[in-house]
């Protein structure tokens, strides 16, 4: 299962925007998403793809790790497609959004837990999560910042 925010990725059957993650035949998904700028769809198709394992989506912690030159070693990244809050509260939250899950993968890439809103170049598909942000409230509680 791919997952990809971009217009292409969209067209082309990518899951996207509030979509549930489910990978209940795949052991994989493959997350697409633009790191080194601050557009979702990257006008010069600079994106990257990261693939992650069905156990990212479906407890608390996840299993795979990202790596690129200009980076290094990313970040583990816990609970894939849910509001990272929950996720440290422990919460066994099935419903999980294919955006959220973008954002938390682009954060990985580039080594970076800002809650948003932030600045950095995964903020695009941060805003494009705020769809599966507001759901998560409306169904878990208040998900506060990271301090």
């Amino acid at each position: 299962m791919v997952f990809n925010q971009c217009h292409k990725g969209i067209l082309n059957g990518a899951f996207h925007g509030i979509q549930d993650v489910h990978l209940e035949n795949d052991t994989r998904g493959l997350a697409v998403y633009s790191p080194f700028s601050r557009y979702l769809c990257d006008p010069q198709d600079n994106c990257v793809c990261t693939c992650f394992d069905k156990e990212s989506v479906q407890g608390n912690k996840a299993s795979f790790y990202t790596k690129s030159q200009q980076f290094g070693n990313g970040l583990i990244s816990d609970c894939l497609g849910l509001c990272g809050p929950h996720c440290a509260l422990g919460l066994n939250v099935t419903k999980r959004y294919a955006n959220i899950l973008i954002h938390d993968v682009c954060q990985s890439f580039i080594q970076n837990v800002d809650p948003m809103p932030n600045r950095n170049n995964c903020s695009d598909e941060g805003w494009a999560a705020l769809s599966g942000a507001i759901l998560t409230v409306m169904r878990h509680g208040y998900c506060p910042f990271r301090v």
